[in-house]
């Protein structure tokens, strides 16, 4: 059967990001913080405990199991003493 997409949905289909991009991203940015993390000098039960989250959340989101929130975002950055940007810095490059 030919198809009978609009050019909207054509465009829609072009722009939507697969799911093996978001992984990936997942992982670099868990990778980033942790960077972050070990150059302060902090464990995970540390970070967690000045960001009042729990240690194994710090775990996931290092291991790209799964993305914070903006406000986990912006509280790990924090406690970083980085940005929320810097945490990001290169995930639009994958």
């Amino acid at each position: 059967f030919p198809s009978h997409d609009t050019a909207d949905e054509n465009q829609m289909k072009a722009k939507r990001v697969k799911v093996p991009t978001l992984v990936k991203q997942r992982k670099f940015m868990g990778a980033n913080l942790r960077e972050m993390r070990l150059n302060s000098n902090l464990t995970q039960t540390a970070l967690a405990e000045l960001c009042d989250i729990d240690r194994k959340t710090i775990n996931r989101i290092e291991n790209g199991h799964f993305p914070p929130s903006v406000d986990t975002l912006v509280r790990l950055a924090k406690a970083c003493a980085t940005t929320p940007a810097s945490v990001l810095k290169g995930i639009d490059k994958l």
